[in-house]
């Protein structure tokens, strides 16, 4: 009988240290699934804590490269600057860096680093920029912001529309409308100078300066003026030192007769127009290369040329309004314009050319031209 009491007392033991035993396996079960479950739900956390700062980050970063891309002269104000543009959240923050890389003198692709952080997760986007090409960014005989009619115009080089073309499709003027490219060019002016006034040889200063009666008059440094009016028997010639620029700044300029340009290698004149650049007679403008003539016009300004007149120079003003009146007229350079109307607006008949002569070196970008596209993502 104690045998079998025994027994049964054993077997209870057993079945006891067995029960423990398992309760024990259960609870670090329970133990592990729970590390494993907080320990999934935290990588869960993190990843979609790390996405939303990742998107956070590139929305940034583009956000930033779609401004430069549409104030391209305003890239290197915002070089190496990153504080400023800290924006804080609920739940994190982020903040963009914009680094210039230099490709060359002045010339630089731009890398756009956006850096978000969300419940203390951190993640990173980065775009970018490449300076595009003269070619690029539409290095043409014209450039209108706006629609253009180039009906009955000689133009020899493409042309570039923010709007519709209109053109003819057959004789030597012939176009091909698939290769004409209708989209926004992203220039600006560059800064308008502010050289002391013009004086004559006596030194008496001059706001308005009128030639005339077969007088010629010799500028041979940077000056600014109210009005110059060249009479229809007048010249002025602006003389240039190779390697020299020399800067005239005007709010009116009246042409009827020519206006010369000698400068030496490298040397060159910057016209910029705060008004009306008006060319009304038979003339020339700038004897020589075009490159030793650029003309700025400033935003709601207008170029309208009246007459039979050869200008060999480069015309930029984005905000500004060109007119060619006459079938003579003949632009040897190019003309970037908000609108470029012939024979002013809404009239017909033959008007005028337009020849493209590209600066020597198109690797060579003016400062001012700037474009830029965005070409790869990066972390």
């Amino acid at each position: 009988m104690n045998k079998v009491v025994n027994k049964i007392k054993s077997e209870n033991g057993f079945s006891l240290v067995i029960t423990i035993l398992v309760m024990a396996v259960l609870t670090i079960l329970s133990v592990i699934l729970l590390s494993l479950s907080l320990s999934e739900t935290t990588l869960a956390a993190h990843q979609s804590n790390k996405k939303q700062a990742y998107y956070l980050a590139r929305s940034g970063a583009e956000t930033v490269a779609t401004y430069i891309i549409k104030n391209a002269n305003k890239d290197i104000d915002l070089f190496d600057r990153t504080s400023n543009m800290n924006s804080s959240l609920s739940n994190g923050e982020f903040n963009v860096q914009v680094e210039g890389l230099a490709t060359g003198p002045s010339v630089y692709n731009i890398l756009v680093r956006g850096t978000a952080t969300v419940n203390n997760v951190q993640n990173t986007a980065a775009v970018l920029l490449y300076r595009k090409t003269l070619q690029e960014i539409g290095y043409n005989a014209i450039y209108s912001g706006e629609a253009l009619n180039i009906n009955n115009m000689k133009v020899i080089g493409d042309v570039q529309s923010g709007g519709t073309i209109e053109y003819r499709t057959s004789g030597s003027n012939a176009y091909d409308d698939t290769a004409v490219p209708n989209s926004p060019l992203y220039i600006e002016l560059p800064e308008f100078p502010n050289p002391p006034a013009y004086t004559d040889e006596g030194g008496n200063t001059v706001t308005n300066l009128i030639v005339q009666n077969q007088d010629t008059v010799t500028i041979t440094q940077s000056c600014r003026l109210d009005s110059i009016t060249i009479d229809q028997q007048g010249k002025i010639i602006i003389e240039a030192a190779a390697g020299e620029i020399i800067d005239i700044v005007v709010n009116t300029i009246t042409i009827n007769n020519i206006l010369e340009i000698n400068a030496g290698d490298g040397g060159g004149v910057r016209l910029f127009v705060n008004t009306l650049m008006n060319i009304q007679t038979q003339g020339l403008i700038n004897n020589t290369y075009p490159k030793q003539l650029h003309i700025y016009l400033a935003d709601g300004s207008v170029f309208d040329m009246q007459a039979n007149i050869i200008l060999n120079g480069y015309i930029t003003g984005p905000h500004a309004d060109v007119i060619i009146q006459s079938d003579q007229s003949t632009v040897n350079g190019y003309i970037i314009a908000n609108s470029v109307t012939k024979n002013g607006p809404g009239t017909g008949g033959a008007n005028g050319a337009v020849n493209f002569i590209p600066e020597n070196d198109p690797e060579e970008i003016p400062e001012y031209m700037k474009a830029y596209k965005m070409v790869e993502w990066t972390d």
